[in-house]
């Protein structure tokens, strides 16, 4: 597992929460910074581009390694 070192399950489960908070918190900040929001807003591309983003991250935390984490991605993408 990537967080191999926390013995307890509560322990990881609120480092997981803090990374996916981060990780929303980021994608808003460029969303903001390079203008992008205002053009997502009045667009459907926004709407895709939340569930990309939540997706991403989801499979970033239920991943137990990156090579599974990649074979998630693959399958999702016709990539594989």
């Amino acid at each position: 597992m990537i967080f191999g070192f926390i013995k307890c399950s509560y322990d990881k489960i609120i480092l997981l929460s803090a990374l996916k908070t981060i990780y929303f918190g980021l994608m808003l900040v460029i969303g903001r910074f390079t203008g992008l929001g205002k053009y997502m807003s009045k667009h459907a591309v926004g709407h895709f581009y939340a569930m990309l983003m939540v997706v991403t991250i989801t499979v970033m935390i239920r991943s137990d390694n990156l090579h599974v984490a990649r074979i998630f991605y693959g399958s999702m993408f016709g990539l594989s």
